[in-house]
């Protein structure tokens, strides 16, 4: 994990409500998954047709979800609508649908959105799939594992499935520690690709 940027989280040993912990769903498992495409299909609707989707957790090293993001075309324009999952200090809330600026409503821009992907046809063993490949391909030093993020990518023309996304790991022998009333823990953060096939690769 040479190669990987090395970042350092600090947190008061006594804070109540940061550093992990919370009742949201898991993004890095099957169930919390699952969960999610519950939620996305009760708040969005289950026959919305988008052309990419996001989910984010909602800080470093945890992978309880904090949002949810679709991105889709409606009257021939590009519009975005969020979900903010419940933490300790918000409410759940689904935002208002807002449209893209009029720059990118332009038509290079529309062409790139053209593909359509139902909320219910998420996939999520091809999800823990590729964070399984991407995890091979760290190597056995890995210790721990978060998922940071997870986009799904509609292509405008074969409405194939592609993927981008961020782990968030530690590594064997880097383990967290408390210094003075700081917990100390020192993490790698690795983005990927998955192709229609699911072929997982390492980016920059």
């Amino acid at each position: 994990m040479k190669n990987l940027l090395k970042i350092t989280s600090i947190c008061l040993v006594f804070t109540l409500f940061s550093c992990g912990g919370s009742d949201a769903p898991q993004m890095n498992t099957k169930d919390g998954l699952e969960k999610i495409k519950t939620i996305a299909n009760e708040k969005f609707g289950s026959d919305m047709e988008v052309y990419s989707m996001t989910i984010y957790s909602q800080e470093d090293l945890n992978s309880s979800l904090g949002l949810v993001t679709m991105k889709y075309i409606k009257d021939g324009k590009r519009y975005s609508r969020m979900y903010s999952e419940k933490t300790a200090h918000t409410e759940a809330k689904l935002q208002d649908e807002k449209a893209d600026s009029d720059s990118f409503q332009k038509k290079m821009f529309l062409d790139k959105a053209q593909g359509k992907m139902k909320i219910s046809d998420i996939d999520t063993d091809k999800i823990i799939a590729n964070i399984d490949k991407a995890l091979t391909l760290m190597g056995e030093d890995v210790d721990t594992h978060q998922l940071r993020n997870y986009t799904i990518n509609v292509d405008p023309k074969t409405n194939a499935i592609t993927s981008d996304f961020e782990l968030h790991v530690t590594q064997k022998g880097e383990g967290t520690s408390i210094e003075g009333r700081n917990i100390v823990t020192n993490f790698y953060e690795a983005n990927f690709e998955a192709d229609a096939e699911g072929n997982v690769v390492m980016t920059d």
